[in-house]
């Protein structure tokens, strides 16, 4: 013959009343608790009815996910972020002023909001609502109420005190693009501030509105070759004509369109330092190839070849990742800065060959 059916987890069974010696009457029932095992819970009181009332609060009392006598998913919020701030300072993992700042974040993002919550109500419409109002303040209040939230309530899941975290659910937040300051000066002399959308793919002299460095210096080359050319092709000085080419199509057209293709094609702007230094390799070493080959000291030329290979690694490097161009102006800039690679050794080749 089977036996009597085991209790779900977190139900009871019958509920039995009895009146003892005192006058009151006791209820009490077989409960089966959040670790499995079933146990007799027993209640008092001054009536058959108040007894079993009593037995029920106390049956509620233990319907509970995690088994923990503190925590329900009925307790109030700021409850269970007070157990979570403790279990935090319990971390070894994390360092105490990152502790500082989350208890900080916590207290001033997210209570304020969700002290009148219990845990159950902390849904994830009520989420939604309490991100967009963040968001509406700024992007970075709002990321950083999430990540507060989130591991509160993935505290009250390892807890088993909710048996998902809702912050998951929520829809995702997008980043919004990069805001520059424009300052621009008044008639009156006051200076004017504006805020502008500054996207990644746009070219340096479109943001700025004026000429970018390597168009100023790639048509500095243009005029200066144009100049060597006429002076030197009268006189007929050797290597005249070669340097007013070099000046005018590797320092100038050169320079230009590599320069102008990778603002273009650059997942983001390269920063300043990095276009100085591309800038200051690129123009040192084409001037130190020209001066080493009138000179016919091969060393100068080498330096200058190894001048033009960091500033064409700067350019290779700052154009990665995800870009909005299509794939073919990508391999089409690489494959023309690798032909500008290539041709670097044969020209040292030959400037130590006329040396010799």
């Amino acid at each position: 013959m089977a036996g009597r059916p085991r209790l779900p987890v977190s139900t009871f069974g019958l509920i039995k009343t009895a009146k003892v010696d005192s006058g009151r009457f006791r209820a009490w029932s077989r409960y089966r608790d959040w670790d499995g095992q079933t146990r007799q819970v027993t209640a008092t009181g001054l009536s058959r009815n108040a007894a079993v009332t009593a037995l029920k609060v106390e049956l509620i009392a233990r319907s509970r996910v995690g088994g923990d006598d503190s925590l329900t998913a009925d307790s109030p919020f700021p409850v269970l972020a007070a157990a979570w701030l403790e279990d935090l300072v319990l971390d070894v993992d994390r360092a105490d002023s990152t502790k500082d700042i989350y208890e900080r974040e916590l207290r001033g993002l997210v209570l304020p909001f969700f002290q009148h919550f219990t845990v159950r109500e902390v849904s994830v419409g009520r989420i939604e609502r309490f991100l967009r109002q963040q968001r509406a303040k700024s992007y970075r209040r709002a990321k950083h109420s999430r990540m507060i939230l989130s591991m509160v309530l993935g505290y009250a899941v390892r807890r088993e005190i909710i048996p998902r975290n809702p912050v998951r659910e929520i829809s995702r937040m997008k980043k919004p693009p990069h805001r520059a300051e424009v300052r621009s000066r008044q008639r009156d002399g006051t200076v004017c501030r504006r805020q502008r959308v500054v996207t990644a793919r746009e070219p340096t002299a479109r943001r700025t509105g004026r000429p970018s460095p390597t168009d100023a210096l790639g048509a500095a080359s243009v005029v200066v070759g144009g100049l060597v050319a006429a002076v030197t092709g009268p006189l007929q000085l050797a290597h005249g004509s070669w340097a007013a080419a070099y000046l005018v199509l590797i320092n100038g057209v050169a320079q230009v369109a590599l320069g102008n293709a990778q603002a273009a094609l650059a997942p983001r702007a390269p920063s300043r330092h990095v276009l100085a230094t591309q800038l200051a390799a690129w123009n040192v070493g084409g001037a130190a190839v020209i001066g080493g080959t009138l000179a016919r000291v091969p060393l100068i030329v080498d330096v200058g070849g190894l001048l033009l290979v960091i500033a064409l690694a700067l350019m290779i490097r700052t154009v990665r990742g995800r870009i909005a161009a299509p794939s073919w102006a990508l391999w089409t800039y690489r494959l023309l800065l690798v032909i500008v690679l290539v041709s670097i050794p044969s020209g040292l080749v030959l400037a130590h060959i006329r040396a010799a």
